[in-house]
């Protein structure tokens, strides 16, 4: 169990560290929809 914790945790670090990268103010709502996407994926 400890294990999927760190591999959980190690994830939703790399999803925050993507999110810290966005240009909000250059953000298109597609571009906002495919990064949800992405992100989904890799939580899987």
């Amino acid at each position: 169990m400890e294990g999927q914790f760190d591999l959980y945790n190690y994830k939703l670090a790399e999803i925050a560290h993507e999110v810290d990268k966005i240009n909000l103010n250059e953000l298109t709502p597609i571009d906002a929809l495919n990064i949800l996407v992405k992100m989904k994926e890799k939580m899987k």
